[in-house]
């Protein structure tokens, strides 16, 4: 039996390029009435291609009985996987795109969601950049999340990283946001993921991200994933399907105390 329905291709009018923002939905065979919404980091994309980590996440949260949406911002292009240069596909699909764009996709798609769900219990789950979206959208009054779900997200790169703010979107990220709008976050639970091994945020930038979001103690949870890339794909160097399972699990068992 399949694990999950797929509803269609849902587009909107987006920000940058083509103007075309992607919305794509999967529903449980028996749904527990939670929605996630998927926020992909920059450059990416969360789809259901047949080699999407985010199509992997996604069968993982529909076996727990979750109602997923897998989001993907405007672009010039959408051909990723056309281009063995990855660097000219950045080029080619993003250049003159900037963050406060970005997160306007994301805000738009985000507010779709809830506005077609009618008061759903809502979860925001970004990785990367994808993340502090989902923390600024957490810190909106008018998106209410019921948990907020980031990973491999922090508040600064390892040195060796920093080349990326050269790069479209990233490179107005720090003129677009202050940094300081994780403190508004407002969310009922909070679960910050980290791969062991990622190579673009140190721990303790990822733990200041975590720290920074003011979810009472109890209510929120650190966990660092043994032998994980930033991308949370590979598992030392392999890719490993187990990482969304493990997500997945943790994400569905993590209860939080009665009000």
């Amino acid at each position: 039996m399949a694990v999950f329905k797929e509803t269609g291709l849902i587009t909107l009018t987006g920000s940058f390029g083509d103007k075309e923002l992607r919305i794509e939905k999967t529903v449980p065979a028996k749904a527990n009435g939670i929605q996630v919404v998927f926020l992909h980091g920059v450059f990416s994309s969360a789809n259901l291609g047949s080699t999407n980590k985010f199509r992997v996440l996604a069968g993982e949260m529909c076996k727990r009985g979750f109602t997923c949406w897998l989001t993907e911002t405007s672009r010039n292009i959408h051909n990723r996987d056309d281009f063995e240069d990855q660097s000219e596909w950045v080029r080619l699909a993003f250049a003159g795109k900037t963050y406060a764009q970005e997160l306007s996709d994301a805000m738009k798609m985000v507010r779709e969601v809830i506005s077609r769900t009618k008061g759903q219990p809502l979860w925001l789950w970004g990785f990367s950049l994808g993340g502090i979206s989902a923390c600024c959208c957490a810190a909106e009054p008018d998106i209410d999340v019921r948990r907020l779900i980031v990973a491999g997200a922090g508040m600064y790169p390892k040195k060796r990283a920093e080349y990326m703010f050269g790069l479209p979107i990233m490179n107005t990220l720090k003129q677009d946001i202050s940094f300081d709008v994780v403190k508004k976050v407002k969310a009922d639970s909070f679960i910050a993921f980290r791969g062991q091994k990622d190579e673009i945020f140190p721990k303790k930038a990822c733990e200041k991200l975590y720290n920074s979001v003011k979810t009472e103690r109890g209510r929120k949870i650190f966990y660092q994933l043994p032998g994980a890339d930033h991308s949370i794909r590979c598992v030392n160097g392999v890719v490993n399907n187990r990482l969304m399972s493990e997500m997945a699990e943790i994400a569905a068992k993590f209860q939080v105390p009665e009000d």
